[in-house]
């Protein structure tokens, strides 16, 4: 691919530019750019159809870049035509889009690490109450919610007919088809009764970026929707600890410091609180859905498809011993903030 014929695009910064391939993510083509105006971002969007979807993302960024966070978040550097993505055609013939963001300082936050961990959690809450506050229904109302597993993946219509068709053993063909089966029975009534607002729904280390234990920028809004609010802290949660903390007893320290910071910053019912083991297994059982189907259009291999497999058991095997134990930890920390703060309250 011919990277260096999109610069025309920002005339004010005449070359030589460098692109240098960044492997963030699964979906996207990312570079990190050097040019004469700075260092940037530039994802070029594998998606035909991803035109509204990506319009819907950078208007949500907009509006929470005009907020005043206490972090960066990376709204699209204007083209030359003023807009804030580019329609480009590949090497292969392929149209596709290309959004350019500035570099955010900062590092992608360290599974080990009890500062970091609460550092992320109270970046999420703050962006939690903040994305409550705006108030554009039509925003993002065309994406659907996590909990419609049947529109995860146009070739995954039927998700309690995918698990006969995996790649793995027949145990474990029965495991997920299990889990797909509580999945589709039970989620209905979580959307029913828990609070639905507008959300980031990947708000993970990858697209976390802190810098002395603050974070400085969250990236990614490509899956932002109207869903369960309770379901961002459900994927902060599972997916802060790195896979082979699970079950040795050191990953309580990412979750109950992400969530003691996340507390800080928004609090949950305790009916939400009740949903986080659901919710974070729904999020594993969503991300299996969305793998199948990138098998099947020939994107990802069979290999990966089973190693996905097992990510989503090795959850299912943690919850069945410390489900309850999750909630009764992250209500505790929740009451233990906030008698700090009532403590601090009467003393001033």
């Amino acid at each position: 691919m011919n990277l260096q014929a999109f610069e025309q695009l920002w005339p004010d910064a005449p070359g030589p530019w460098t692109w240098e391939p960044a492997g963030v993510g699964f979906i996207n083509l990312t570079y990190r750019v050097q040019s004469p105006l700075g260092s940037f971002f530039s994802r070029i969007y594998q998606n035909c159809n991803a035109q509204e979807l990506v319009q819907h993302e950078i208007r949500v960024m907009e509006l929470l870049d005009a907020q005043r966070l206490s972090f960066a978040i990376p709204v699209p550097v204007v083209t030359a035509t003023g807009q804030r993505t580019a329609h480009v055609v590949t090497a292969e013939g392929q149209e596709r889009l290309l959004a350019l963001f500035p570099l955010i300082p900062g590092q992608h936050p360290q599974a080990d690490d009890p500062e970091q961990a609460e550092a992320s959690g109270r970046g999420l809450g703050e962006l939690v109450r903040v994305m409550g506050q705006i108030d554009e229904p039509a925003l993002c109302a065309g994406v659907p919610l996590y909990g419609a597993l049947e529109k995860v993946h146009p070739l995954v219509p039927d998700p309690l007919r995918l698990a006969e068709t995996l790649p793995v053993s027949v145990e474990k063909q029965r495991r997920m088809a299990a889990l797909l089966q509580e999945m589709t029975a039970k989620v209905p009534e979580l959307y029913d009764a828990l609070p639905r607002q507008l959300i980031h729904r990947d708000y993970t280390k990858g697209n976390t970026l802190l810098a002395a234990r603050n974070v400085t920028g969250v990236l990614d809004f490509e899956f932002c929707a109207r869903d369960l609010r309770a379901l961002d802290l459900a994927i902060g949660l599972g997916e802060g600890p790195a896979n082979q903390m699970w079950g040795t007893g050191a990953e309580w320290v990412w979750l109950e410091n992400f969530a003691r910071g996340y507390a800080s910053e928004h609090c949950l019912t305790a009916a939400e609180v009740d949903a986080l083991p659901m919710l974070m297994r729904l999020r594993r059982a969503y991300f299996l859905l969305h793998f199948a189907g990138r098998c099947l259009e020939g994107l990802d291999s069979t290999g990966w498809l089973r190693g996905i497999v097992d990510w989503v058991l090795d959850l299912e095997n943690w919850m069945e011993q410390h489900a309850e134990e999750l909630i009764r930890k992250v209500k505790r920390g929740w009451d233990a903030f906030y008698d700090e703060v009532d403590k601090t309250q009467a003393q001033i």
